[in-house]
């Protein structure tokens, strides 16, 4: 210490006594309201209550040894964007139930039909053109046909090569020729030489 300053005796008596004390009740009081508000947080951390009133102290090595508790996520202020939601997967459409398939419309027969027998078998004429009419054909005649043919045969004028088709089907027919110099060219020529 220094010279210039006066020492200051040291308090000895009722007024040390008294501060000693003070200090040590202060110090008795916060060590007792730490304890107690340990085994307060103890019993809130544990589910308190319960049936059970006992109060039981905190295990500290438990506590040290255990993970630390995730702390809650802040609060969104009104600066922060927002995360946008992410978008739901659009749910798969349905596949449509195929439309049944229409009827088939029969390709349109257009021409008429004359039919001929070139056979000896009577009235097979007349019997073919109920067959003709019953495919859907216009039947415009029949009767019997002059000179010899080696097959049953269509004769298609130009451009009816697709019509002596369908009537070649119709009729189970296999040869289609051109028309003949004499025929019409406005209709199908069926010439009949076998007995069907």
């Amino acid at each position: 210490m220094s010279e210039s300053e006066p020492e200051t005796p040291a308090p000895s008596g009722p007024q040390h006594r008294h501060a000693a004390r003070s200090r040590l009740l202060s110090i008795v009081a916060m060590t007792v309201l730490a304890v107690a508000t340990g085994v307060l947080v103890a019993f809130a951390l544990q589910g308190g209550g319960g049936d059970d009133d006992r109060v039981q102290p905190p295990n500290l090595a438990d506590a040290a040894a255990s993970e630390p508790t995730p702390e809650p996520e802040p609060e969104p202020t009104e600066d922060a964007e927002p995360e946008p939601e992410p978008e739901p997967e659009p749910e798969p459409e349905p596949e449509p139930e195929p439309e049944p398939d229409p009827e088939p419309v029969p390709p349109a027969r257009t021409l008429g039909v004359m039919v001929l027998n070139a056979t000896n078998v009577t009235g097979l004429a007349a019997r073919t053109t109920g067959q003709v009419s019953g495919a859907g054909w216009n039947v415009v005649g029949s009767g019997n046909a002059r000179g010899s043919y080696p097959a049953d045969t269509i004769y298609y004028p130009a451009g009816g090569y697709d019509q002596a088709q369908l009537l070649a089907a119709d009729l189970g027919v296999g040869r289609l020729m051109p028309n003949l110099p004499d025929m019409p060219s406005n209709r199908l020529t069926v010439v009949l030489s076998s007995a069907r």
